[in-house]
């Protein structure tokens, strides 16, 4: 198996990141990656698992500063930049230790203090907690309201 670590979607073909990817959301397509890469708004990492010259797993990030309290936390966050979809693609646990390890790695050239992989579903969850030490989930009731406060 080989993997690739890039700062660039280019170097994955389009087709083969939208099937690995999904079509349910446009924030994850290989077009919306491509846009924020030229927009200049987020500096992207990626990690890629093929075999056999197939994509088999991936995985988007790009660090964010989250400020508490005027203390700046470096965080390496695993999600579709300027969207509310995950960027992290497995389907076998050994992809996930593969991806988490990599992602690691990024994270400390990055100098982040922790990885935030965001938005799974419950049955992911419950699978790649398996995978992950630290990894912590944070459940919402359906009747739970976020005031996201966007100002546009």
């Amino acid at each position: 198996m080989d993997v690739h670590v890039t700062d660039t979607i280019r170097d994955i073909d389009e087709k083969e990141w939208n099937a690995l990817a999904g079509h349910d959301y446009p924030e994850c397509s290989h077009a919306w990656y491509r846009a924020v890469e030229d927009s200049g708004v987020e500096k992207m990492h990626y990690i890629f698992l093929k075999e056999k010259g197939k994509v088999l797993a991936g995985a988007g990030c790009f660090l964010f500063r989250e400020v508490v309290y005027h203390m700046t936390l470096p965080l390496l966050e695993v999600q579709s930049p300027l969207g509310a979809s995950g960027a992290f693609f497995s389907h076998t646990p050994e992809h996930t230790t593969i991806l988490v390890k990599n992602l690691e790695e990024i994270r400390k050239r990055e100098r982040a203090q922790a990885l935030a992989i965001f938005c799974l579903k419950k049955d992911e969850f419950h699978f790649y907690k398996e995978q992950m030490k630290g990894f912590a989930e944070v459940p919402i009731n359906d009747n739970t309201y976020i005031d996201l406060n966007f100002s546009d």
